[in-house]
């Protein structure tokens, strides 16, 4: 895999995190800080750029079993806090989600990324490293912009965007479950 095709493919795996992103900083305008965001953009990259090398240690023994398991895994949590979202749109909770919560977003959303390392095993990559962290700084800079996007969003749209982050969310998860 070339420079340019590994920038592509991390854009293509950075998108479910950009969109959590998105959403939390809309739901969480006034708290989503710089701060928030750059923690978002660390745990996002971070699992990016980890997943595909755990995918590529685990090879491809077990990857149809997982493949579909961990679909189902990531589309159950990113609904459920989509849903959490929905219910809460009236009282927005007052904080961010915990860091414990955003740890589990980071490993829903990098499960695709674990799958291209199986991928990246069954096709003898040598530079699976390289391709790895280009991964994740491409995740990063792209959830750092879908923060800054969500929360100038979040101005504008009131106690609404509580209601309209969660129902991305939950939209998010049925793509996720439904079409991977």
């Amino acid at each position: 895999m070339n420079f340019s095709a590994a920038i592509l493919l991390g854009a293509a795996l950075a998108m479910d995190a950009a969109a959590v992103t998105a959403a939390l900083a809309v739901a969480h305008r006034r708290d989503f800080s710089v701060r928030a965001i750059l923690l978002c953009a660390l745990v996002f990259g971070g699992f990016q750029a980890l997943a595909p090398l755990l995918g590529f240690a685990a090879g491809s023994l077990v990857s149809n079993a997982l493949q579909d398991y961990g679909r189902i895994v990531a589309a159950g949590l990113i609904a459920l806090i989509g849903g959490k979202m929905l219910w809460e749109h009236d009282n927005p909770p007052a904080v961010l989600p915990g860091f414990g919560k955003l740890l589990a977003l980071g490993i829903a959303t990098s499960i695709d990324a674990w799958v291209v390392g199986v991928s990246f095993a069954c096709l003898k990559r040598t530079n699976v490293w390289v391709d790895a962290l280009l991964i994740g700084l491409v995740t990063a800079l792209i959830v750092m912009a879908a923060g800054v996007v969500g929360r100038g969003a979040g101005r504008f749209c009131g106690r609404y965007c509580n209601f309209a982050g969660g129902a991305v969310l939950i939209l998010l998860a049925l793509k996720i479950l439904v079409w991977g």
